[in-house]
């Protein structure tokens, strides 16, 4: 796991590029602290830096860049390939002798004799990677398929830059910091900015599954997918539904290989277990494997709504792991928010940041690599938005009059009272967090739209309104294709999850997160092979008698009593409500000050100071749209 930045210029002889990559890397060294490393053609058409987590070949033999044995390729990769072993069959094949045992030096070769287009196909694993081509004056630049390792690039001035982060152009002359306004708009709906966009207009993610192709003459950017998921669907072919069992076992093979691969390092590895189904099959999985006790890592609150630390520590002494917990108060996540934009680079407010930095800075101390159950929730329709949209089609098909019905019930109570009665009677048909739920299910019922995932995912229903200049980019989940090739509103769901919120949000925080105190994270679940695999599973296996991930629970009861694990989804959210009125309200009323929102200029402040109002009074909770705000807020703090 690394950083990685460099230069491909078509302005030749520019000696001063060297320096600008070094101080590029160096902004990068909590990303990899171990190594740093320069490279540069003679005539400085190109440039590559690399700063270096050493977890396989810790030797020189895996440092970066890395130039192939013929001196015609050089790459500057960031990621873990698990399936080197494999390729190294490849190896014997063409005769090669490696110097050292880093999946780095392998791809390198094998790209090198047989291309690119036959290679990364067989990847298995996370990555990102520029590979310099020196006889023909190219590159090539490349994001695994489900977008685990992120990949910035831009041209300026005929000179192609590309980083892990964002804040890496700050180092770079020709670059200009021009707000892209319109996509604010973006961020404020889902707290996130959707890929390939960034707050800069001239800068762009490389979005997962691509490869980015530019070559000296043209300077022109090619970009094609070498993994297209709507593609893979399109060609499925589904099983008997009547053959369950069969595939529960598929599925335990796949996951049991997958966290196996996983945990090969050459440093300490651990997991993060918070007592739900995902993180609990990695860990049992990992303990299954391991000769000796793992080390598994857990996050507590004290507000009893917001904790799972004592289900993950149930969990443990089950599996006789080695376990860490640490309890969060609001104290201690106010001393991280400030350093939020100085890691996420930019705009980003899932809240549920905090613990994830949190757990990665107490696991860091013990571990250089864990392993994480994300992407459980987006292959195994494990949010509670599938079970909303199983049931949508009932309820829209209701008389107005019931509707109008179910309406006055829920308006009964506040969104505050309705989450105080979740709390009191909390179990199996009672959720977490009812209040917030049954007001999402209100905005559907009201504005009675078919597109329900936008409504669901929204913080912001009408976002542009609150703009002072831009208008909202209409990127997937306005408008997509998915009705020419699936029928099934559940499994459009789980496509936009996959290919929108997925990456650009729960990706992007573990990864933020976990390399700010430049811990690997590892997510078995999001092997390539289990994503496909979950897409060859009927829709009556995925959501079950309306239970969330019932084929994953089926695995994971072969290795943990159903007991422990049997309860309603609870995800990984803080207790933002009560800390913005008491921790965190001096923080949060200097951001929403007359002069914060003149200072930047970039929303209205009215509608938004008379939202922070009702929410101090807790007339009502508009804790999301608040944190949205803040968070675009700390960012322009911190880099306008």
């Amino acid at each position: 796991m690394c950083g990685i930045a460099g230069i491909f210029s078509k302005n030749y002889g520019q000696h001063f590029l060297v320096d600008e990559a070094k101080k590029m890397a160096d902004s990068l060294t909590h990303r990899g602290p171990d190594e740093g490393g320069l490279w540069f053609e003679q005539d400085y058409s190109c440039v590559l830096s690399h700063r270096r987590l050493s977890i396989l070949d810790l030797s020189k033999n895996g440092s970066q860049p890395m130039v192939s044995q013929s001196n015609r390729f050089v790459i500057c990769y960031n990621g873990e390939i698990y399936n080197t072993n494999e390729l190294m069959k490849y190896h014997s094949s063409a005769n090669l002798v490696t110097k050292g045992h880093s999946d780095t030096e392998v791809i390198l070769e094998l790209f090198e004799r047989y291309g690119l287009d036959t290679i990364i196909p067989k990847l298995i694993g996370m990555f990102a990677f520029a590979l310099f081509d020196r006889r023909n004056k190219k590159i090539f630049l490349c994001r695994d398929r489900l977008g685990i390792k992120p990949l910035y690039w831009g041209i300026f001035k005929n000179e192609l830059i590309f980083s892990s982060e964002l804040k890496v152009f700050n180092f770079k002359k020709s670059f200009r910091k021009e707000l892209n306004k319109d996509i604010i708009s973006n961020f404020l709906r889902h707290g996130y900015i959707p890929s390939p966009n960034t707050i800069f207009k001239n800068v762009s993610k490389l979005e997962p599954g691509k490869l980015l192709e530019i070559d000296m003459k043209k300077f022109t950017p090619s970009i094609k997918s070498f993994w297209n998921l709507p593609n893979i669907i399109k060609k499925r072919s589904l099983p008997n539904k009547n053959n369950e069992k069969e595939l529960i076992h598929s599925l335990d093979n796949l996951l049991n290989d997958s966290i196996s691969r996983r945990m090969v390092a050459d440093v300490p590895v651990g997991a993060f277990l918070s007592g739900g189904i995902d993180s609990s099959i990695v860990s049992a999985i990992m303990q299954k494997n391991s000769k000796k006790k793992i080390k598994t890592f857990s996050i507590g609150f004290h507000e009893s709504s917001y904790d799972e630390a004592h289900f993950a520590k149930i969990i443990a002494k089950k599996l006789e792991t080695d376990h860490h917990e640490l309890y969060l108060t609001a104290k201690e996540a106010q001393q991280f928010i400030p350093d939020i934009p100085k890691y996420f680079d930019e705009p980003f407010a899932d809240s549920s940041q905090i613990p994830t930095y949190l757990i990665s800075k107490m696991a860091s101390k013990s571990v250089k690599v864990a392993l994480s159950g994300d992407g459980g929730d987006e292959l195994f329709m494990g949010y509670n938005r599938y079970k909303i949209a199983n049931n949508l089609n009932f309820i829209l098909n209701l008389p107005d009059f019931f509707k109008k019905f179910i309406l006055q019930i829920i308006k009964l109570g506040s969104i505050n009272q309705w989450n105080i009665i979740s709390k009191v009677f909390s179990n199996r048909f009672v959720p977490s967090q009812l209040g917030d739920k049954l007001y999402k299910l209100a905005k559907i019922l009201k504005e009675d739209d078919s597109d329900f995932y936008r409504l669901l995912i929204s913080s912001f229903d009408n976002p542009d309104k609150f703009l002072v200049n831009g208008k909202e980019k209409k990127g997937l989940v306005w408008k997509n294709n998915f009705d020419t090739f699936l029928s099934c509103n559940l499994e459009k769901l789980k496509l936009l999850d996959t290919m929108t919120y997925l990456p650009d949000d729960i990706l992007t925080k573990v990864d933020r997160s976990s390399m700010a105190v430049s811990l690997e994270v590892r997510v078995p679940i999001l092997d390539h092979r289990i994503v496909e695999f979950s897409w060859m599973l009927p829709s009556e296996i995925q959501l079950k008698k309306n239970q969330s991930k019932w084929i994953l629970r089926q695995v994971l009861k072969k290795y943990v009593p159903e007991k422990l694990f049997k309860r309603p989804k609870m995800g990984f959210g803080v207790p933002l409500d009560s800390w913005l009125r008491e921790d965190l309200k001096d923080w949060a009323s200097h951001l929403l000050s007359d002069e914060v929102f003149k200072k930047y200029d970039l929303l209205k402040k009215d509608s938004i100071q008379l939202m922070w109002r009702e929410h101090q009074s807790t007339e009502k909770n508009w804790q999301y749209h608040i944190w949205n705000v803040l968070m675009l807020h700390s960012w322009a703090e911190e880099h306008l």
